[in-house]
């Protein structure tokens, strides 16, 4: 047989070789029950929900802006910027959160 024909079946058997020989090998890895997990470490939880605070709670009027008459996104725009300002402290922000909320409930852009 020429060369190249030899080189290329070896490498075609090569190949099936590690077809074969790696989803076992793969397997054989993992664990044995895929659902078990180790327990969290104490602290570090993911799922766990954010705490919540007076500034979350004053900014939760947020979800129900309405969209609607433009005039309304101003307000979004305004408890957005109250919320995530790095200046204000929480007292402050929930002071302002407030009183953008009634300001929205008196333009009646509050949804249900």
């Amino acid at each position: 047989m020429p060369r190249i024909t030899t080189a290329a079946r070896a490498a075609l058997n090569f190949a099936a070789l590690i077809a074969f020989a790696a989803p076992p090998a793969a397997n054989a890895a993992a664990p044995a029950n895929p659902i078990a997990r180790p327990p969290p470490r104490p602290g570090s939880n993911p799922y766990q929900p954010p705490p919540q605070t007076d500034v979350t709670v004053a900014y939760q009027f947020r979800t129900r802006i309405l969209v609607s008459p433009p005039s309304c996104a101003r307000f979004a725009t305004d408890a957005d910027n109250i919320f995530l300002s790095s200046t204000l402290d929480d007292n402050t922000k929930t002071q302002q959160l407030k009183a953008v909320s009634a300001a929205t409930a008196a333009a009646g852009c509050l949804g249900p």
